[in-house]
């Protein structure tokens, strides 16, 4: 699948495979575009993302943070994809099960975007899909949408 250069593509599927082949193309950028339910907007980017292979679990890295709202992704530098049946986080008990989604998951996270769909607010602490740095761990979003875009 290849891409021209200069365009974002949305990532709509969580098929790291797919994404680590990608990305393997060139060089490219993240944009996170958000909205929550009253109809406010962030986004964040990063002039550069990377993802390792199958072998190293998905590792990625991100650099050059921008946006109009605190960073929640350079953390996950050097993060192994986890998922509830695989669990690659730091933390001691499984983040992917704790907070319901697949995630670079460290110890545990500052943005869930594959949590689950609450609608807004919530009690359930950092399950949603949520951004802690724009609404913090009680509300989850109404949307998130990563896409990336060849630069090189």
């Amino acid at each position: 699948m290849a891409m021209e250069k200069g365009r974002y593509i949305p990532l709509l599927t969580p098929c790291n495979n797919k994404l680590f082949h990608l990305l393997n193309q060139g060089f490219y950028e993240l944009r996170v575009d958000m909205s929550d339910f009253e109809n406010e907007t962030r986004y964040v980017k990063y002039s550069s993302i990377s993802l390792k292979d199958e072998a190293s679990k998905y590792t990625i890295n991100l650099s050059g943070f921008s946006g109009n709202v605190g960073d929640c992704f350079t953390s996950l530098n050097n993060m192994k994809f986890s998922t509830k049946d695989q669990d690659n986080d730091l933390y001691g008990n499984s983040c992917s099960v704790l907070y319901k989604g697949g995630w670079w998951y460290g110890g545990c996270h500052c943005a869930n975007p594959n949590g689950l769909y609450l609608k807004g607010a919530t009690s359930f602490f950092a399950q949603g899909v949520t951004y802690n740095n724009w609404l913090g761990q009680y509300y989850s979003l109404k949307s998130i949408q990563f896409m990336v875009r060849r630069v090189v």
